[in-house]
């Protein structure tokens, strides 16, 4: 098995250069001053005595902690129910409920939160409530698909120990069901909270500016002024806080007559409530599509039907440019990442222990770190490189960041293959490339085709790591409507309209057409 093995020595390679070198620059540009250059850098504790002395960023940073911290308690009490239900779902309504909660996660999120944009313009609401809106909008998925994982992998039987002992269904809820649902909640927390207390767009798109977070520190001091060196120290500190949030919540224990009508009121209820989520999550989308075709430039006021968005948007060479760069830099990284994500994740798996422990802690840097430092730290690596930035910076970057959400899905089916199969192979006269294609990958191909998936979602709506690392001339989807917070482009909106028709399509196609299948094959079962 050393052959496999082997197999990871040039990802090793990699993650040095692409990942842990940009976290030492972050580091080293933190307790430093003096320039952008690495070799005029002095030691200094400067930054963080400068961030510590003056209230103003304090207070940014307590403001963002707040914000990330209200927002996951929102998309907790909110996305547990509508787990829970959805959980108790039949057959293929199950399934359609999970798709339709995916499905807007997979629309560009810039465009997403931009559609709130004009929602929220008929509504006399403060800007920090807007920021409320777009934060739960975007991240309240990630907490209701975590949770009703959990939910779905529970042993039914303990539940009916609980009702056969005597508990009735609040007491069985309270001592079983979310005790062990826990462990759902706690991801939910880390997938919600990461992302909520780094994030600037959203502050940006929807409060105009007026609502500061700390990530909009980070790209002020990076983007406009151009003092490195502070800008990394405010990222080092965020990027501490957040380690320390994430030990502390993996520190944390996951250890008659009437009955019919209130059934019947348990199941209105729960399908209302998932009624207002679906609507929570689509009325956005609906408004998008709605105003691509206003014959006003207005978001608050539709004033009659018109193509003349569309016509402009592909008249509009910039907008063209942008899908085009998007389009063909997820499918380079989605190929790339998913070739060497596979490849790597083979060769971890017949590491040593410790090679294996090691190379995890740091390949799952990316996905521990906000994205803004991630994006900083890549940031700091081309241009101490002299690389100027653009498309290969930008492609570079995308598949540094993908690789380890390919290697995260494939290394649970390579734990779960029978590891007698290659040696079986190898034994009967296979060469190593015979027991790796013949045995091995088919094996763990529901894992890659499950990491491909991500991988091209993850590039085709990134817009942070992109942020930080393009240059000029080279801008996807979502680089154009951030650049438009300013501005009102309707062109925009049919842009999204045309994303959400195509992305749509795909979702149907993969998820749909497979269910219809099972249920043909299933009638004929029974008719055989």
């Amino acid at each position: 098995m050393k052959s496999f093995a082997r197999m990871l020595y040039p990802y090793l390679i990699w993650i040095a250069i692409m990942i842990l070198a940009p976290m030492l620059l972050i580091i080293l540009y933190a307790f430093t001053k003096q320039g952008n250059s690495v070799l005029t850098l002095q030691f200094t504790l400067e930054n963080f005595a400068r961030f510590f002395s003056d209230s103003i960023f304090p207070n940014v940073l307590w403001r963002s902690l707040k914000i990330a911290l209200i927002t996951t308690v929102i998309c907790i009490l909110l996305g547990y129910p509508a787990a829970y239900f959805i959980a108790k779902l039949e057959g293929n309504r199950k399934s359609i409920m999970v798709l339709l909660i995916t499905l807007p996660m997979w629309i560009n999120m810039l465009v997403r939160t931009y559609a709130w944009r004009g929602i929220l313009l008929n509504f006399p609401v403060s800007s920090e409530f807007k920021v409320f809106v777009g934060m739960v909008y975007n991240f309240i998925p990630f907490m209701i698909l975590q949770i009703y994982t959990s939910l779905t992998k529970m042993d039914q039987s303990l539940l009916t120990a609980a009702e056969d002992l005597g508990a009735n269904k609040v007491q069985t809820f309270l001592r079983v069901t979310l005790p062990l649902s826990m462990p759902g909640v706690i991801s939910g927390i880390t997938l919600v909270f990461l992302p909520a207390v780094s994030s600037f767009f959203i502050p940006k798109l929807l409060g105009g500016g007026d609502y500061v977070l700390v990530g909009n520190l980070i790209e002020n001091y990076f983007i406009s002024t151009g003092d490195w060196n502070f800008g990394s120290a405010i990222s080092l500190i965020m990027a501490v806080i957040i380690m320390i949030s994430m030990f502390i919540t993996k520190k944390v224990d996951y250890e008659n007559k009437g009955e019919t009508r209130m059934k019947k009121l348990k199941s209105l209820f729960s399908r209302f409530y998932l009624l207002l989520v679906l609507a929570f999550f689509y009325l956005p989308i609906l408004y998008v599509v709605v105003f691509s075709f206003n014959d006003s430039k207005s978001l608050s006021k539709f004033t009659g039907f018109s193509l003349q968005w569309y016509e402009k948007m592909f008249a509009n060479r910039t907008i063209m440019e942008s899908i085009y760069y998007t389009v063909v830099i997820a499918v380079i990284a989605t190929v790339v990442s998913t070739i060497v994500g596979t490849i790597a994740a083979i060769g971890l798996s017949k590491s040593r222990r410790i090679v294996k422990e090691l190379t995890l802690q740091i390949n799952n840097l990316p996905m521990m770190n906000p994205e803004i430092v991630t994006a900083i730290g890549l940031m700091l690596l081309f241009t101490s490189l002299n690389i100027k930035t653009g498309f290969m910076t930008l492609l570079l970057a995308h598949i540094a960041f993908c690789i380890p959400y390919v290697m995260l899905s494939i290394m649970p089916k390579l734990r779960q293959m029978d590891p007698n199969l290659p040696e079986a192979a190898l034994d009967l006269g296979a060469t190593p490339w015979q027991a790796l294609t013949k045995v091995i990958v088919p094996e763990i191909m529901p894992g890659i085709v499950s990491g491909a998936l991500i991988a091209f979602t993850m590039s085709f709506d990134d817009f942070v790591i992109s942020f930080f690392t393009t240059g000029p001339g080279i801008n996807n989807i979502s680089i154009y409507v951030y650049s438009m917070y300013k501005r009102i482009n309707p062109s925009i909106n049919a842009l999204s309209t045309i994303i959400v028709v195509m992305i749509t399509f795909v979702l149907i196609l993969v998820n749909v057409i497979p269910m219809i299948k099972e249920r043909k094959l299933k009638k004929n079962e029974k008719l055989d």
